[in-house]
């Protein structure tokens, strides 16, 4: 019993001493202050002698040198305005790559130009007054950042609080790539290209953001990648002192404040008609926003992405579509572009050069002026982009080519245009196209009732399987190019070909073979191009083309090839007649042969043509889709008159079905009515 208590005590005295003992562990060492120039005499230095967690003071003054921070540790400036780093355009000015790093108080310039790769600053260095580099978790606070690529960038860099910095005359202001959930807040930034803009960069927060004089305040880098938009900016954010609008999945509203920016993911029916002359690089952006309608905006520039069935009206802004298909784009003035597969949509109206980029197909471009563009053609479409329709614009004055077809743009359809005077006829200049109409390897084209005039060079016809006729070539130097590719340049007889104001054939035969006695406005001989292409039925006038209208949607064009100025054409289906003007001087023989459309009127039996009332006796041909009607008269001012059997309806066939089914509609409600009233007086 004795021995049990004695080894307990010995047991509690040796616990005594152990405990008392001093523990031996290793020590991290307190972080500590360092001050520049005190210390240290460059800021580099000090922050190579810091540990983690150490604090590096800079008192003021001027310090040319650039920063790699791969620790984390706090670098404080003494005063914003005159604690200043010149990075020297050498790189990056404060290059950040570790986790936990505060920046604050500096006036940071000149962080442009990479330098040469080195083990200090990589190949992966941005060019920017704040690079944040693969690192989370820091804190840029009220710095002042000028003359640098970016004012801040992060890649690949998430939860940093970016609060209270002045960006200033950057190339950028703040560039976010592949870095989410960040923080930015009260932020001041202005003279850049970019505001703030985002790649591939989501689950951010920006609050009180002032955005002023920048080319693009807000800027989102790949159009279609959702991420980027998946970021919560509300209208405390502001683009030239007033607020700008972020809305995500809305519906029904309009827009008509005096904002900012704006900018939809997943709305619908929204309208947005608001102007304001004073900056001419606002922005509106759709992103999967349908059914919506942008109207009578001024110098905002208009991206449509994965946006279907919006209508674009009579803005004063450039418009891109981007996935985009079934919009209407009318009545606008700037500059269009589509591409990544934008189809079916419309095009009417607008003044601006066109450019379809990248499978972009069915579109139509229809009543537009493109014209007098330096450096661009006034419509070009790039392939694959298929059955595009460019009808009745016109394309005058471009530097380079009227329109452009690239590879691949097949299937086009080119009819009425007024192209003229495109590629600055001579003036030589390489590598660049010189054409009222150039064709790059397109297939499948038909280029029909065009008037090419005064074009440095007419056409390049390039490609295959492509079809020109009734086009007016006149005084283009030369008329055509063909690379040395045959092509077609007439649809037959009797419909014949094109009008080549060089061209000195006689009109005195008629028929396929030109061997029959008689005029029918047809050469008598081929016209020659090249080696490789004919004419073989050249038109002996210019060719005008007339609108006679659309019925259960098709288009109806009305063609009259004469020696005299054909005005005031008009098209009556319910007196199965049309008429037009002719003007010319007196003592010499006019002639029209006009084409008629078999669906849009016909003669069973003999037409009756008219000129001032006395009847005339046409030259009458035809095929499966068309009359050809050829009369001569005295030239002088006179009216004609073409009358014939069957003209198409005056209301389309499904008119009179629709018309008794509202009239059936309206007799049911009216019996309702009566009905359900007879029933209240039985009941009273």
């Amino acid at each position: 019993m004795k021995k049990s208590s004695s080894a307990l005590v010995v047991l509690l005295f040796l616990s005594f001493v152990l405990v008392s003992l001093p523990q031996n562990g290793v020590v991290k060492a307190e972080p500590k202050k360092i001050v520049v120039p005190d210390d240290y005499q460059t800021i580099s230095w000090a922050i190579g002698n810091a540990t983690e967690g150490d604090t590096v003071f800079v008192k003021s003054g001027v310090y040319n040198e650039t920063l790699l921070i791969d620790k984390p540790l706090s670098l404080i400036g003494e005063n914003q305005a005159t604690t200043i780093i010149n990075g020297r355009n050498r790189g990056s000015v404060v290059y950040i790559c570790k986790d936990g790093v505060n920046v604050t108080g500096f006036t940071i310039l000149n962080g442009d130009t990479t330098g040469t790769p080195s083990p200090f600053f990589p190949w992966s260095t941005r060019l920017a007054g704040i690079h944040i580099h693969s690192a989370s978790h820091c804190n840029i606070t009220h710095n002042k950042v000028m003359n640098s690529g970016c004012g801040i960038w992060l890649y690949d860099s998430g939860y940093n609080q970016i609060v209270g910095n002045n960006l200033t005359d950057n190339s950028n202001g703040i560039l976010l790539e592949s870095s989410s959930g960040n923080n930015f807040k009260d932020n001041y930034i202005k003279n850049s290209y970019y505001g703030i803009s985002f790649s591939s960069s989501g689950n951010s927060t920006l609050r009180n953001n002032s955005l002023n004089n920048n080319g693009y305040n807000f800027h989102f880098g790949d159009l279609t990648f959702r991420s980027s938009f998946d970021n919560d900016i509300d209208e405390s954010n502001t683009a030239n002192g007033k607020p700008m609008i972020f809305w995500v999945n809305k519906h029904n509203s309009v827009v008509t404040q005096n904002v900012g920016d704006v900018i939809l993911i997943n709305c619908t029916a929204i309208a947005i008609h608001y102007s304001d002359p004073s900056h001419k690089l606002e922005r509106i952006i759709f992103t999967n926003t349908n059914d919506s309608k942008i109207i009578g905006n001024t110098n905002a520039n208009i991206n449509l992405v994965n946006s279907y069935n919006n209508t674009v009206v009579d803005n004063i802004s450039d418009i891109s579509l981007r996935t985009s298909s079934g919009n209407s784009i009318l009545d606008n003035f700037g500059d269009i572009s589509l591409a990544n597969s934008s189809h079916n949509n419309t095009i009417v109206g607008n003044c601006g050069k066109i450019e379809l980029l990248g499978i972009c197909s069915f579109n139509t471009i229809e009543r537009n002026n493109c014209s007098k563009h330096v450096h661009n053609a006034g419509i070009t479409i790039n392939g694959p982009s298929n059955h595009n329709s460019i009808i009745g614009n016109t394309i005058s004055n471009n530097e380079y080519s009227g329109i452009l077809l690239g590879s691949g743009a097949n299937f086009t359809t080119i009819i009425g245009n007024n192209i003229v005077g495109n590629g600055f006829p001579g003036v030589p200049q390489i590598g660049f196209g010189l054409f009222g109409i150039e064709i790059i390897e397109a297939q499948n084209t038909r280029i029909i009732g065009n008037n090419i005039t005064g074009n440095n060079i007419g056409i390049l016809s390039g490609g295959s399987d492509n079809i020109y006729y009734y086009n007016n070539f006149i005084n283009n130097i030369p008329q055509i190019r063909d690379n040395e590719v045959t092509q077609t340049f007439d649809n037959g007889y009797p419909c014949g070909g094109n009008y080549w104001s060089n061209y000195a054939g006689t009109d005195l035969y008629t028929g396929v073979y030109q061997n029959e006695t008689g005029e029918d406005g047809i050469g008598d001989s081929p016209f020659v191009l090249s080696d490789y292409n004919t004419d073989n039925y050249p038109l002996i006038a210019p060719i005008k083309r007339f609108d006679a209208g659309m019925w259960e949607w098709t288009n109806y064009n009305v063609h009259v090839i004469s020696n005299t100025a054909v005005t005031d054409f008009s098209f009556n289906p319910e007196d199965t007649l049309l008429g037009f003007n002719v003007e010319g001087g007196d003592e010499s023989t006019g002639f029209c042969r006009v084409t008629v459309p078999k669906g849009l009127l016909y003669a069973e039996g003999n037409w009756t043509v008219l000129v001032d009332e006395v009847p005339v006796t046409p030259t009458v041909n035809e095929d499966a889709s068309n009359t050809y009607l050829y009369f001569a008269y005295n030239h002088s001012n006179k009216t004609v008159k073409i009358i014939g059997t069957d003209a198409i309806p005056e209301f389309p066939s499904w008119a009179p079905l629709l018309i008794m089914l509202v009239a059936v509609m309206a007799v049911a409600v009216i019996y309702r009515r009566r009905f359900h009233s007879q029933q209240k007086k039985e009941v009273k």
